[in-house]
């Protein structure tokens, strides 16, 4: 393996680390109504809820990010 690849995946495992961050604060922190009319609401819950948003996002590009610089590295 090329230092690219290796480098690639180390960024790929930041970006899986980050996005379960937010992913895990959000799981855990939710709640879900069900009214009469069967509409269904989910609402995050907590105090950083706004940030963890942030991380599962910033989480997700930087996997994807990683992951399509890692397949060129690896077929180049």
């Amino acid at each position: 393996m090329t230092l690219s690849v290796i480098l690639n995946i180390l960024i790929v495992v930041i970006g899986v680390i980050i996005h379960m961050i937010g992913f895990g604060y959000l799981f855990f922190n939710r709640s879900i109504r069900i009214s009469p009319g069967g509409h269904v609401s989910l609402d995050f819950i907590g105090k950083y809820s706004g940030l963890m948003i942030g991380l599962w996002i910033l989480g997700t590009i930087i996997m994807a990010i990683g992951g399509v610089i890692l397949v060129n590295a690896v077929i180049y």
